[in-house]
């Protein structure tokens, strides 16, 4: 699997601005080796892979987008999506679509270039960005991540070698990191 074949492009500053006015959003719920997955996709690209219940991953998403028209529907960026649990095949193209601030998105950026089967700390990445005093910043950003394994906020390490926190729990970035092979 090789997570260079994701691309990250912001969301368009217009439909950001309007809440998401014109915007259809669809959405599936899918299973993945780290359970029940909810991924939100556009015809901008992937937008959202929660491991929210659908209430609560629609609420957040809602409060994103109010004014947005979302539907369930699956889409063939939720099969591009899915297409990187498949082992032994080829992962597909997958964009990404983010609302994100410029800094945010800058992390985000970085995060995908952290390898699969590797770590990074938050001071990697504060010096990967050229803020290597932004521990506290880029960690908000890291948090805020709005899809879940595909930009890899679960590899970001504490600068002591440690777990440190992730949004879904502790035993859910250690299924994840064992599955990409690092001993947590």
């Amino acid at each position: 699997m090789d997570m260079t074949s994701i691309t990250l492009t912001p969301m368009p500053d217009d439909i950001v601005s309007s809440g998401g006015q014109g915007l259809q959003l669809q959405y599936e719920i899918y299973h993945s080796p780290f359970g029940d997955l909810l991924l939100v996709s556009s015809s901008h690209g992937l937008s959202y892979a929660l491991f929210d219940g659908e209430v609560e991953a629609l609420v957040r998403v809602r409060k994103d987008y109010p004014n947005a028209d979302i539907t369930r529907q699956r889409t063939a960026h939720h099969r591009a999506a899915l297409s990187y649990f498949k082992t032994g095949t080829e992962a597909s193209l997958l964009s990404l679509a983010l609302k994100g601030t410029a800094f945010q998105l800058q992390v985000w950026q970085a995060l995908l270039k952290v390898p699969l089967g590797q770590t990074a700390s938050y001071k990697q990445i504060c010096e990967h960005i050229g803020r290597p005093n932004s521990s506290r910043a880029v960690g908000s950003a890291v948090g805020r991540n709005p899809v879940t394994f595909y930009v890899p906020c679960h590899r970001i390490l504490a600068h002591n070698g440690g777990l440190g926190g992730y949004y879904w729990g502790l035993d859910k970035k250690r299924a994840l990191l064992s599955w990409e092979g690092v001993s947590a």
